[in-house]
């Protein structure tokens, strides 16, 4: 095959359905005329194939891509389809290598891309039914208990209603839309159609909202788990949460930003920069997805990111997931100048001996976060799509936003496996703050996640005593601090709104089991200084409640830990459960915009070497607190230019 050219796979018409597959691939030049749909799908068991005929020749095909082409085959004309497995010479890694780099053009040329996610079962026409009614957003009961969902008169009685929210759920959760190939696919895609093998099909668009709306019915209405649990028994083993439908919000969050933001009226204009998505951000966003080999977790971005300009990273299939994954974390910071792509690494998980073979400082994007991300944003807000903003961008400003001024000086490089780079240790961990447990018998908390809810409560009523026995304290009210800590925020993004009962304040117990613990009712956020509640709340927030998704989503892995000046903090859970001979030091980095967790390891050539243990949320830390100096009256940036921080490198393996 040419450089300039891609194959296509031409499959012969049948009226029968159940004919064999017959098909030829012809090559044809990338621009040209020709017409051609590409398929979208999961490329399934690789031990489960069947045969079809190619170019007059038998070959064995997984299952699932020959129910596809049967699905998508035409009973009359011969229909041009791109198709991944059969139009890549997969045993070909040069030509494997070059096709990754062009699929922005197969798929931005394709006529429609057609997104099979399996096979019909007895529940798909009733969740492919139920999508459009739940497209709308009214979402009423009348007074004979039926539900008025979408347009006017569409009315659902209260017994098919949780049976078609379960079908649709379950339809939601298929494979299909968690592979990471999928999000270009259909991030790019001009008309992406969602079909199954009976042909069913519904638009992309219409199969968000309805993840949107359904999300946040789960999430804010318990009855409605219990209903739906009760109409489809399977969701006991299956599991009903509404996370599970983010990897749709995700996808379809992609396809948002590729469009500029300009996939609805052109009234309605949400801030989407042009250089977005970046990288680092569509790795964080997407490292829940699964793929097959661990290296597309990142090859299968590059079209993608738009931030890529200058990045001196090649898509090489020659190369191991290890050596990929160093490479593609030094070319990062090299091109942004940052850091930040550390605070991703999470070296606990040892899956496979990685971190035998690589240095700690690199993350596995192949294993799952455990923790919740400080540096980028990693969840799609409860809200429609067509108000979504893009989520680029840091958080927070531990290093004193030294972006605007890392130019003037290298501070940090790379040398064989080390990290060098200009540092300075603060503190470290002193007292790891018990977990409250489980939720006691007759309690209930609010939704979407009693068990953050509970956390939460126990936790910020715990705070006062705690710095009532350690005497020292940094915060002029630290429950203040801990609320807005546990919503991601720094502290004057809350405000207190008045003086709270003496009784409240007069608690004794760490954990005591009184109502009396929602001290929280007694602060208000100022979404303006927010960095994940939104300005506009939208129609399924409510007030007098904490938001519940987001400290879900913040206290993730984490837990509650006070270091040895006295600061609050969240910690990786996964240290807090072992037991380390040495300490855990808290370090700021400059150009990593949160702090870091360090542990002695090593002494080379009399210079200390650390490995990288995570990331930790310090309250007071988090906008460069911790670099202002009493005799200097510079931005917490200027600190990496003084000669203190010169004299201050830090060595990461």
């Amino acid at each position: 095959m040419l450089v300039g050219e891609i194959r296509i796979l031409v499959v012969t018409p049948s009226e029968d359905r159940e004919a064999p597959v017959i098909a030829h691939l012809a090559h044809c030049p990338m621009v040209c005329e020709v017409s051609y749909h590409a398929l979208s799908y999961t490329w399934g068991n690789a031990g489960d194939t069947v045969e079809i005929v190619v170019n007059g020749h038998r070959m064995q095909v997984r299952r699932n891509l020959e129910q596809a082409l049967r699905t998508i085959r035409s009973k009359e004309v011969s229909m041009p389809i791109w198709v991944d497995a059969l139009c890549i010479d997969q045993l070909n890694v040069a030509e494997r290598t070059r096709q990754v780099a062009r699929m922005f053009d197969i798929y931005d040329r394709a006529s429609q891309v057609i997104c099979y996610v399996g096979e019909h079962s007895d529940e798909t026409d009733m969740a492919l039914d139920f999508v459009k009614p739940m497209d709308q957003l009214k979402i009423e009961m009348n007074k004979k208990g039926e539900y008025n969902i979408g347009k006017e008169g569409n009315k659902i009685g209260p017994d098919l209603y949780p049976a078609r929210c379960a079908a649709l759920y379950k339809f939601m959760c298929r494979p299909y839309f968690r592979r990471v190939w999928v999000v270009q696919e259909v991030a790019i895609s001009s008309d992406p159609a969602v079909i199954v093998d009976n042909r069913k099909a519904v638009a992309f668009g219409s199969l968000d909202a309805a993840a949107y709306n359904l999300q946040a019915m789960i999430a804010f209405n318990p009855v409605l788990r219990t209903q739906m649990m009760s109409a489809d028994p399977q969701l006991h083993q299956f599991g009903l949460s509404y996370d599970e439908l983010i990897f749709i919000r995700k996808l379809f969050y992609f396809r948002h930003l590729m469009a500029g933001g300009e996939l609805y009226s052109p009234f309605i204009s949400p801030t989407v920069r042009k250089d977005s998505p970046g990288f680092l951000e569509a790795a964080i966003l997407t490292r829940d997805f699964q793929a097959t080999d661990g290296r597309d977790k990142i090859f299968a971005l590059w079209n993608l990111a738009q931030d890529k300009e200058g990045l001196d990273f090649k898509l090489d299939y020659n190369k191991s997931r290890q050596q990929v994954f160093v490479d593609f974390a030094t070319a990062w910071s090299r091109q942004h100048g940052s850091l930040d792509i550390i605070a991703a690494s999470e070296p606990w998980h040892n899956v496979d001996d990685f971190y035998s073979l690589v240095p700690s400082w690199c993350p596995d994007w192949t294993v799952p976060a455990a923790t919740s991300c400080l540096v980028r944003r990693e969840r799609i807000s409860m809200r429609s799509m067509r108000l979504m903003d893009d989520l680029d961008g840091e958080l927070y400003s531990a290093d004193g936003g030294i972006g605007q001024l890392r130019d003037f000086e290298e501070l940090f490089s790379f040398n064989k496996g080390i990290l060098n780079c200009r540092g300075i240790v603060i503190d470290e961990i002193d007292e790891i703050i018990e977990d409250p447990g489980r939720i006691p018998s007759g309690h209930v908390f609010h939704p979407p996640d009693p068990d953050a809810f509970y956390k939460f409560q126990e936790w910020t009523a715990a705070i006062p005593k705690i710095y009532k026995d350690r005497g020292a304290n940094p915060y002029d009210d630290p429950r203040q601090a801990a609320i807005a800590m546990f919503h991601g925020d720094v502290t004057s993004a809350w405000n207190r709104r008045g003086q709270i009962p003496e009784k409240l304040e007069a608690l004794g117990a760490r954990f005591n089991k009184t109502k009396e613990q929602n001290a929280w009712h007694h602060y208000d956020c100022i979404t303006a200084r927010s960095r994940h509640i939104p300005t506009h709340k939208g129609p399924f927030s409510y007030e007098g409640r904490p938001w519940f998704d987001i400290v879900q989503s913040v206290l993730r892995g984490r837990t509650l830990c006070i270091t040895k000046k006295g600061y609050m903090a969240l910690l990786p859970s996964y240290i807090s459960e072992k037991t380390f001979d040495k300490s855990w030091l808290l370090a700021v980095i400059a150009t990593c915009s949160v702090p870091v967790l360090l542990q002695e390891v090593d002494s080379v050539d009399g210079k200390t070497v650390y490995r990288f243990g995570g990331t930790c949320f310090v309250q007071g830390w988090m906008e460069g607190e911790m670099l202002m100096r009493p005799e200097d009256s510079a931005s917490p940036a200027g600190f990496w230019f003084t000669d203190e921080a010169r004299r201050s490198t830090l060595h990461i393996r």
